[in-house]
């Protein structure tokens, strides 16, 4: 009788108030569930997000490619007027009336700007002219960092779940687990080895035994998986290190020289190029990885799998 009010009790304070509106309970709920048997899980839905999302992303890049290559233009032929200092993209006075007392240009005071006399039109000109260049690219920027953030977190559950599935297809050389994946991957530097065993794992695990296709034959080729998997390393050992946040703290310090400007967009722009190569990879990537486990399913059958048993062997 104890022992039933014991249980009863300790279920009540398992499942109060307090747990549920803390999530608690949820917490327990998952965890719980993470050591249940289950079976393959499909990464279609993932898949079709993750695509959609990534092509966006692509799609971003690629305008934002255009829009730095429209700022280098406009940049050259303010150098090609005889220009030499960078102009202003705000219409502050102070940084106008700067700009003008460096390209010795007669615009000396507020008033003058205000009212354009002397050659204060001149510079509220080149000033417009660049800030409406320019303009277009914090909007570009904005949406791509939110398009990559959705991708980031979908890429992650399609990670995590192919990875869970690797049992299920008669894999026994699991290295990771999925949290571990998911983990290393999002840490930088580390994730530059960590990507190739996370992508490797997932070839080796889900390459299905048979092919009734050529293009299927090509990629279960280990060559040219192998070449996928280096290539996507390879471009983001080259994001980590020229992204734009790297490029702004490194490159933009000394940008009053208007040659020194140009240099910093025309490395933007081959940032660009990085984040259109490294979008496009991850779509064949994870594609031909979603393919092979959908095949190697209907090859193995429902596999279900018991993680306690795992982890006591």
């Amino acid at each position: 009788m104890n022992k039933d009010k014991n249980r009863n009790f300790s279920q009540d304070k398992k499942y109060s108030l307090y747990d549920k509106l803390t999530g608690k309970s949820e917490l327990e709920a998952i965890r719980e569930k993470k050591f249940e048997p289950y079976s393959f899980e499909s990464n279609n839905f993932q898949l079709f997000t993750l695509i959609i999302s990534l092509i966006s992303f692509v799609i971003l890049s690629i305008f934002l490619l255009i829009q730095d290559d429209r700022i280098i233009t406009h940049l050259e032929s303010l150098r090609t007027d005889g220009l030499e200092t960078s102009p202003p993209s705000r219409f502050f006075v102070d940084d106008l009336l700067a700009f003008a007392d460096r390209e010795e240009i007669k615009c000396e005071n507020e008033s003058e700007i205000l009212l354009l006399r002397s050659d204060c039109p001149l510079i509220v000109d080149i000033h417009s002219n660049y800030a409406k260049v320019k303009n277009n690219s914090f909007v570009i920027t904005g949406l791509l960092i939110f398009s990559s953030l959705v991708s980031i977190f979908i890429f992650c559950s399609f990670i995590h779940r192919g990875t869970r599935n690797l049992p299920t297809l008669k894999f026994d050389n699991q290295s990771l687990t999925p949290d571990q994946s998911v983990f290393w991957l999002l840490i930088p530097i580390v994730n530059f080895w960590r990507s190739f065993q996370v992508f490797r794992q997932l070839y080796l695990g889900s390459k299905p035994k048979h092919s009734n296709n050529l293009l299927l034959e090509i990629f279960t080729s280990s060559i040219v998986y192998y070449i996928l998997i280096l290539l996507w390393v390879l471009i983001l050992v080259i994001f980590t290190i020229f992204n734009r946040r790297t490029i702004d703290f490194f490159w933009s310090r000394q940008n009053d020289i208007l040659y020194n400007l140009i240099d910093y967009y025309n490395i933007l722009f081959l940032s660009d190029i990085v984040l259109i190569v490294i979008g496009t990879l991850t779509i064949i990537n994870i594609s031909v990885i979603n393919t092979f486990q959908n095949l190697r399913h209907k090859e193995v059958g429902i596999i279900v799998v018991d993680p306690k048993k795992r982890l006591k062997k």
